[in-house]
């Protein structure tokens, strides 16, 4: 039961909400309040009936103005060159330019020089959109010709005294084929302090992108919900790249694919939900669980068979093999899809979202659990702002802990490392494999 009330410390005007708890179901009972957005949300932390029980409720929104908000780099065409940028304003505001200047690692990053000749001056496009709190402009462009391991200022917006972002900086990976630290993330859509504290403590280690693996709102159409998220990862996503993918909670909202300029090399009808890339030592594909998953084997096997990278990493939503209770080991319907392919390409981890916790399997092939580097592993992680779920192992599992928590990769052409944090920075889980593509990695990395 949620009463309306101005209570301590509230201002004329301001609405507080002020929860009550009644104890009904067993655990139905957590209420978290965070106070920085007036926003409450309830939880079954026995993992039944989340859609229903999840309630947003808000009195705060963060109208588009003349001023650049929701900052977001992606990589690029050549994401060892390239990156895109998108950025939200009113709609009156149709300028989208961008200003980018080299700078060295000693430069006073604070006193840029916006009118020197070196600034590159750069046009993009942009499209009106109207959403459930009304209408806003996202605007578009792409940055070429950046060298790996340099330093970037750049700002986004138009030709007017206010129209301008703030400074904000891009940093190149040094030589991502030696070496690239990725970190990966899902269902970040409903805690926004949990959510603030994972996204931030992971960019702390520097990645040179981060991946999202669905689930980032809780309700793809819902602005506030974007407007929350946004918020919380204003300092991180404006300076590394984020390359997420949909989960059942984006809901194919238009607002996603506003946010978020991707890659488009998937297969017709499937553009920028699906698609892969190439970058250091590694092969990346992106899939969506919530669309045709027969359309996007089709194009994941012709996809894989023209890897040269030693390393394949895919990502999606909905889990091939996991630990929920009430959904046995996993959804056949992704594992009959696309496993059989992950097994015969030679892809070494399938990153996974939608439960809300930590789950790591042995390798797998066929169905068995099979000796290493013999089949795909499959981490879930899903720990990252919603409701944490309960889990259970079964002959798949490696590890599994119901936990917020990020993990993070690390790459060099024969290995590949990954640490699992929880949110209080403990280490939860540490693993090493070798590329199953042996015969793809370069005679000078031997």
């Amino acid at each position: 039961v949620l009463t309306q009330g101005g209570g301590r410390g509230s201002a004329p005007g301001q609405a507080l909400w002020c929860p009550k708890i009644l104890l009904g179901p067993e655990n139905r009972r957590l209420v978290q309040v965070d106070p920085s957005n007036y926003r409450i949300q309830v939880y079954d932390l026995t993992g039944r009936e989340t859609e229903t029980l999840d309630r947003v409720v808000s009195d705060i929104r963060f109208p588009a103005t003349q001023k650049p908000d929701h900052v977001v780099l992606t990589l690029g065409a050549d994401p060892d060159r390239n990156r895109r940028v998108t950025w939200r304003t009113d709609v009156a505001t149709v300028g989208s330019e961008a200003m980018v200047l080299k700078i060295s690692s000693e430069d006073d990053t604070s006193n840029v020089d916006w009118n020197s000749p070196a600034v590159r001056k750069l046009a993009g496009s942009s499209v009106e959109y109207y959403g459930n709190l009304g209408s806003f402009r996202s605007h578009e462009l792409e940055v070429g010709d950046l060298e790996s391991g340099a330093q970037y200022a750049y700002r986004v917006g138009s030709w007017s005294e206010q129209g301008w972002s703030e400074t904000r900086f891009i940093r190149m990976a040094p030589q991502p084929e030696e070496q690239l630290k990725v970190v990966v993330l899902g269902d970040s859509r409903n805690r926004m302090d949990v959510w603030s504290h994972i996204v931030n403590s992971s960019a702390e280690q520097e990645p040179a992108f981060i991946i999202n693996t669905g689930d980032l709102v809780a309700n793809g159409y819902d602005m506030m919900d974007w407007d929350s998220w946004f918020k919380e990862a204003r300092l991180v996503f404006d300076r590394i790249p984020l390359m997420p993918c949909l989960g059942n909670h984006e809901r194919q909202s238009p607002i996603y694919f506003l946010s978020f300029a991707l890659p488009t090399n998937g297969p017709d009808g499937l553009k920028e939900q699906c698609y892969s890339f190439d970058y250091g030592p590694a092969h990346w594909v992106v899939l969506n669980t919530e669309v045709d998953l027969e359309e996007q084997a089709k194009w994941l096997e012709e996809d894989l068979a023209n890897v040269s990278k030693p390393w394949i990493f895919a990502f999606f939503h909905r889990p091939a093999y996991a630990g929920h209770p009430s959904r046995g080991d996993g959804n056949t319907d992704v594992r009959s899809a696309w496993s059989g392919l992950f097994e015969r390409e030679g892809v070494d981890i399938a990153w996974q979202g939608h439960d809300h916790y930590y789950f790591r399997t042995k390798p797998i092939r066929d169905l068995e659990v099979v000796e290493p580097g013999s089949g795909p592993i499959y981490v879930t992680t899903g720990g990252a702002g919603a409701p944490l779920y309960p889990i259970q192992e079964n002959r798949y599992a490696e590890i599994a802990e119901s936990v917020d928590h990020y993990c993070v990769m690390t790459l060099t052409q024969r290995r590949c490392e990954v640490a699992v944090f929880r949110a209080d920075g403990s280490l939860l889980d540490q693993f090493s494999l070798q590329p199953r593509r042996p015969d793809e990695v370069p005679e000078q990395a031997e």
